[in-house]
């Protein structure tokens, strides 16, 4: 109990990208590998790939409302993206929740295998995602990620996203209690913000 007492500090870096100005290039996929968004066949899911996420999980995704992308390699998933298209978004650190405006999407719940990764498939995921957003009308994107995951912040970035603002949390009773503030200048963006594409 009193280790879940004690206060943490949690920073989250939001990102956005506006969606009717993308630039719809098209991207390269590392060889064997099958990107898809929106998939729907989620029958395809083997046992083989509960540890990423099992195939009831991604169904009830589905249910409410969020759009999947996926990595298929040699017909197995080993990268998945989601895209929230309605309803409230709540960062670790956010100071209150916001809810989703029309036309907005929010991407979440980005994994890939151990095996695979290093190859830039989340990259390029999260490229294909913004290209279906796009195409499909959508205004706005945005996506978070933990203020010392550089790998995951860079990636976002070349991805077409933009710095929109930091959020710092103190937690304390692992949550139930949180002093929360946002920041709009990136002080201490530590990553590249050159898109590569």
């Amino acid at each position: 109990f009193w280790l879940r007492a004690l206060p943490r500090l949690k920073s989250t870096y939001m990102f956005r990208a506006d969606l009717k100005n993308y630039r719809l290039d098209t991207v390269c996929t590392p060889a064997g590998y099958d990107l898809i968004f929106p998939w729907r066949e989620t029958a395809v899911v083997s046992d083989g790939d509960e540890a990423l996420c099992s195939r009831e999980a991604l169904i009830a995704q589905m249910s409410s409302g969020d759009l999947i992308g996926v990595a298929l390699y040699e017909g197995r998933v080993v990268h998945h993206s989601l895209a929230q298209t309605r309803g409230t978004v709540v960062t670790e650190s956010a100071r209150s929740a916001f809810e989703l405006q029309d036309k907005d999407a929010y991407i979440h719940y980005c994994k890939t295998t151990p095996g695979h990764q290093g190859k830039g498939i989340y990259t390029m995921m999260l490229h294909n995602i913004l290209t279906g957003l796009a195409q499909e009308g959508y205004r706005n994107a945005y996506i978070s990620c933990a203020q010392h995951n550089t790998a995951s912040a860079r990636g976002i970035l070349k991805a077409g996203f933009a710095y929109d603002y930091s959020e710092k949390a103190l937690w304390m009773l692992s949550g139930h209690i949180r002093l929360a503030f946002k920041c709009t200048e990136p002080d201490n963006l530590t990553v590249s913000k050159k898109v590569a594409r």
